[in-house]
């Protein structure tokens, strides 16, 4: 068996106000995770702590 741990999904903490965003936040987390036995983490990166944001320059989604 194989356990990721989501940590927070393209949503703001107005969808959950215990939703972790700041780096400090994913990284208490994600040592919680793996604690409890997560093999591979999956986050989205933010813009300062606000948004999600995938996007960096230069890079592009597959067609």
């Amino acid at each position: 068996m194989f356990l990721k741990c989501c940590l927070n999904g393209p949503r703001s903490r107005d969808s959950h106000p215990a939703l972790p965003v700041m780096p400090e936040d994913l990284a208490w987390e994600a040592r919680a995770g793996v604690a409890a036995g997560a093999q591979a983490l999956h986050l989205h990166p933010r813009d300062g702590g606000r948004a999600g944001n995938c996007w960096r320059p230069g890079w592009r989604p597959r067609p």
